[in-house]
């Protein structure tokens, strides 16, 4: 659904930091499981939510998903001729960390995503494979005496694609950060030694400078996160957040003419996000725009060069429980409606 779009767009940039980092990977299946027919996480404890998809044109499409205490999603169903067929199950340990992921087709099982966790839950192997178990990809992390993250590995297809090697001046406190192939020849380097904002610095083949720093007013904490590459580039990431409980209340980023890209506004109570702008050339290219009654969100639209594209419509029963989400085109006309039911 196109109404996803703005966390198909995070997921996007989640994605790209991963790679850079080797976090856990986010599969892409996990996202259309989540969106699949609608992304929504109660704020309370459901443990099924069933959702009946009407079309434009009254085709009617029905779905069920099961959530544990927590609401972390366990199965995926879609119902057909009443009867369920498995589209996405998890499984979780004791602490409610996802030790298994299997993704059906047709009601059958296309591929598995395994996980694995050393005693402080950090993660140390993700391991997809096919039904037939043909290797996809793994990730594996090794850790430090202290807990840090000392280096991790990428296998694609069964063979080593790459290895990142961290580096510290104290615990956690990274100095540096080196990518090598699969055959140990180094590829790209990160620094970390550059702190604050106005540092000289000097172009360096296959280095990407990081510079991070803070400042503060009377009410806010803001983060600065800085890149300087090889070719001389400066990319800027500035985050501001509340200095009572941490919340974050805007987001943006800048590129080498310290001209804006993207900016973000949230809710400072809760961080939802209000205002999300992608500029270019300067201007502003594509608006979301977000409306609230207290934390529940009631509205979205979505513009492009200021011609709105499309909208949604939510609405909540008496226990602030979404029950119906309503997509709109641009004139404002119902595209589909979904509608929820909970047991």
């Amino acid at each position: 659904m196109k109404s996803t779009l703005t966390l198909f767009l995070s997921i996007l940039s989640l994605f790209a930091f991963a790679q850079m980092e080797h976090l856990i990977s986010y599969d892409m299946n996990d996202y259309f499981a989540n969106n699949i027919p609608l992304f929504y996480t109660p704020a309370k404890d459901i443990s099924q939510i069933n959702f009946t998809v009407v079309a434009k044109n009254g085709k009617v499409k029905k779905y069920q998903k099961n959530y544990t205490t927590g609401n972390k999603l366990v199965a995926l169903y879609k119902i057909e001729n009443g009867e369920k067929q498995s589209v996405y199950i998890n499984e979780y340990d004791e602490n409610n960390l996802k030790t298994l992921a299997e993704y059906y087709k047709r009601g059958k099982l296309k591929s598995t995503i395994t996980y694995q966790r050393n005693e402080k839950r950090n993660p140390i192997v993700q391991e997809k494979k096919k039904a037939n178990g043909n290797p996809i990809f793994k990730n594996t992390w090794k850790y430090s005496e202290d807990g840090c993250l000392a280096e991790s590995e990428r296998f694609r297809k069964g063979k080593l694609a790459d290895k990142l090697v961290n580096e510290y001046y104290s615990p956690c406190e990274k100095s540096k950060m080196t990518k090598y192939n699969r055959k140990g020849k180094v590829k790209q380097i990160w620094t970390y030694d550059c702190k604050k904002e106005g540092e000289i610095l000097q172009k360096k083949k296959d280095v990407t400078q990081v510079c991070k720093w803070e400042e503060s007013d009377a009410n806010f904490l803001i983060k600065i996160y800085q890149t300087y590459d090889e070719k001389g580039r400066l990319r800027k990431n500035i985050r501001k957040y509340t200095k009572t409980d941490t919340l974050l209340v805007e987001y943006k980023q800048l590129d080498e003419n310290n001209v804006l890209t993207y900016h973000a506004t949230y809710n400072k109570d809760n961080s939802e996000p209000i205002t999300i702008l992608w500029y270019k050339y300067g201007k502003v290219r594509t608006e979301i725009n977000f409306s609230y009654q207290g934390d529940l969100k009631t509205f979205y639209s979505y513009k492009v060069r200021g011609k709105l594209k499309e909208a949604a419509e939510y609405v909540y029963n008496e226990n602030n429980l979404l029950v119906k989400f309503s997509n709109l085109d641009k004139k404002g006309a119902s595209i589909e409606t979904i509608n929820l039911a909970y047991e």
